[in-house]
């Protein structure tokens, strides 16, 4: 039904061309740029791949080989002198770390993250075969999320957009007992519409009343999802997740 996958943290991002890739007869030059960062990382990381970037940088996709899904990226020299972790800016102003952010660590992992999002414990809201399909995780006592949440409402509500929630807890002390107290509900998505329409900005605080106990399998729902959610490195809500046909 999908043809084309985008993976966003937070908010939408948009994608960027590919950046063209070092020839394969090069791997021998960097030997050293590949032991620098093996000796920085304590040789915790395990390089994936890497690309050419400007001038004599060449920049190296890495993950933890703790978890493979956490990746980022490092810059080196082709000598093996100088490692640079962070944003890398070109004379234009252009962020290119973040461009080959986009390039070659979402786009890699968005049919994972979206595959596992389906695995996770979610509620509908919307109409089934909506033109546009969302994952959104959310917290219960999210500000950010109530913002979203608002803005999207108009597009669930004349059908254009539907939304699978992904309810964690994290925020609050007592997060847990109103995701609990939504995932328990009979009607989840009206549960949920209740915590967002008594939302109190000024506090910080879903409306929805907390549960007065949560019980070790709607816990290990909520964990579950929390647990997706570190998977993949997302450190913040919301986090939107969508397929598109264009």
């Amino acid at each position: 039904m999908f043809r084309k996958m985008t993976l966003t943290v937070s908010f939408i991002l948009s994608l960027f061309a590919l950046v063209a890739t070092v020839p394969a007869n090069a791997d021998s030059h960097l030997t050293k740029a590949k032991a620098l960062i093996s000796k920085t990382f304590k040789n915790d990381v395990v390089i994936k791949t890497h690309f050419k970037s400007i001038d004599n940088l060449v920049g190296f996709v890495v993950s933890r080989r703790s978890n493979p899904d956490q990746m980022a990226i490092v810059y080196v020299d082709h000598k093996g002198r100088y490692l640079m972790i962070g944003s890398l800016v070109d004379h234009a102003g252009t962020n290119l770390t973040q461009k080959n952010q986009l390039t070659y660590v979402n786009n890699p992992i968005a049919a994972k993250a979206i595959a596992a999002a389906d695995k996770t414990h979610w509620f509908l809201e919307g109409k089934k075969d909506a033109k546009h399909q969302f994952y959104i995780v959310v917290e219960p006592n999210c500000s950010a999320c109530h913002y979203l949440y608002k803005h999207l409402k108009p597009y669930i509500d004349n059908g254009s957009v539907n939304v699978r929630w992904i309810m964690v807890a994290f925020l609050k002390p007592d997060s847990i007992a109103k995701a609990a107290a939504i995932m328990d509900a009979s009607d989840q998505t009206k549960a949920f519409k209740l915590d967002e329409s008594k939302f109190n900005m000024a506090t910080e605080s879903g409306g929805i009343k907390p549960a007065k106990s949560v019980s070790k399998a709607t816990k290990a729902k909520i964990l579950k999802n929390l647990s997706f959610m570190n998977k993949f490195g997302f450190n913040a809500t919301p986090i939107v997740l969508f397929k598109s046909n264009s």
